[in-house]
């Protein structure tokens, strides 16, 4: 996998998690912002934090091996740039896929990453886990376990 070299170390503070729940209103207008996005580019841009082993107290994250294949599918893409200012969509190298797992935890370090402006932009993947209660604020989220 191309994330595994040279992983950084994030520490985040999961007593500082101040996120909002998934903003119900979400409209393409209040929750995405547009102008991140080069009209010039053939594609939009998709950007994938660099890979952090992230750590709190003594709780790190680990990344499963189905969501680095999911990174992987998209840092191969044509899609895919390293650079931040180009990104329309950003990636978090965090495993999202399941919530039920270091939920808290997850939400804080959320909150931690550079970009994270509430949410905006952001597209989270999770397969498992009440993805209702989570708070990702503007966050898009792609997840089977809606009702």
């Amino acid at each position: 996998h191309f994330l595994v070299h040279n992983p950084q170390y994030r520490q985040f503070s999961s007593l500082d998690n101040k996120g909002s729940l998934k903003e119900k209103d979400c409209l393409f207008h209040t929750c995405f912002d547009i102008n991140r996005c080069n009209l010039h580019h053939k594609n939009i841009k998709v950007h994938i934090y660099p890979l952090a082993k992230l750590y709190s107290g003594d709780t790190s994250l680990h990344i499963s091996n189905e969501y680095l294949n999911i990174l992987d599918t998209i840092h191969s893409s044509e899609y895919y740039t390293s650079d931040p200012s180009e990104a329309c969509i950003f990636i978090p190298s965090l495993d999202t896929l399941n919530f039920q797992i270091h939920r808290t935890e997850i939400e804080s370090a959320l909150q931690s990453l550079d970009f994270w402006d509430g949410g905006k932009n952001h597209l989270l993947f999770s397969f498992f886990g009440d993805v209702e209660e989570v708070k990702i604020g503007k966050a898009m989220l792609a997840s089977p376990n809606f009702n």
